[in-house]
């Protein structure tokens, strides 16, 4: 009889999974990650020890090597986009319940120019809000604020574009100003939206490059990780 796996879950799955099997699936787990972790130090090590004999022999400069390791950076984390394999993080060094900032806007007045946009960009979640437990996000993409289908944030009521947590909110959420973004605005002054708001794709590609606590765009994109 055969043995090759078919892909297909067993026709008969087990249920008497206990408190036990769980206990060494994550020993199993932990002990994967440490030896990954070994093997990448080493590698960076490696890594480390050319980038000093290419500097010390004059083969490259450190600015020569630091805007390659930028691009190559840029290139990687985009991958990992793409695949839906990342890891977005946003800390501060404040509380979102201790932040101050922020500019009022009339929202309320301009939503049905703006389509409530802000509300679709990718906002990385912080350290604080996953243990606070109440705001969701994506399970193929943490810790990223979690999107409907329609691609509007599952917080969002639909009809009203209320804001459900509003409380509770991320910092980026509380900072934003949309005013001088050019992915919503033409004219913010003149109440001219960017016509590419309409597009059910926006925005068609993700913002990795850290910015302020103003722009919801996520602080940091990292490769995801797993045992091999």
């Amino acid at each position: 009889m055969s043995t090759e796996p078919t892909g297909r879950p067993p026709e008969n799955p087990r249920t008497d999974i206990g408190a036990a099997d769980v206990l060494w699936g994550l020993i199993y787990t932990h002990d994967r990650a440490n030896q990954n972790t070994e093997e990448i130090e080493g590698a960076l090590a490696r890594i480390g020890a050319l980038i000093e004999l290419l500097v010390e022999r004059g083969v490259l400069t450190r600015e020569e090597i630091a805007a390659a390791e930028q691009r190559a950076g840029d290139a990687v984390r985009k991958r990992f986009v793409e695949r839906q394999m990342a890891v977005i993080r946003q800390d501060f060094d404040v509380g979102k319940y201790e932040w101050e900032g922020g500019v009022e806007i009339d929202c309320e007045n301009r939503v049905h120019l703006c389509r409530a946009a802000c509300c679709r960009l990718t906002v990385g979640l912080s350290t604080e809000d996953v243990k606070e437990g109440l705001l969701r996000w994506e399970t193929h993409m943490p810790y990223a604020l979690a999107h409907a289908r329609d691609g509007y944030c599952v917080h969002m009521e639909p009809g009203t574009c209320r804001c459900t947590v509003y409380e509770h909110r991320p910092i980026p959420c509380r900072a934003y100003d949309c005013r001088k973004d050019e992915r919503i605005w033409v004219d913010f002054e003149k109440r001219i939206p960017n016509p590419n708001v309409e597009d059910p794709d926006w925005p068609n590609e993700y913002v990795l490059a850290r910015r302020s606590p103003g722009d919801p765009a996520a602080d940091e994109v990292e490769g995801g990780s797993g045992a091999t």
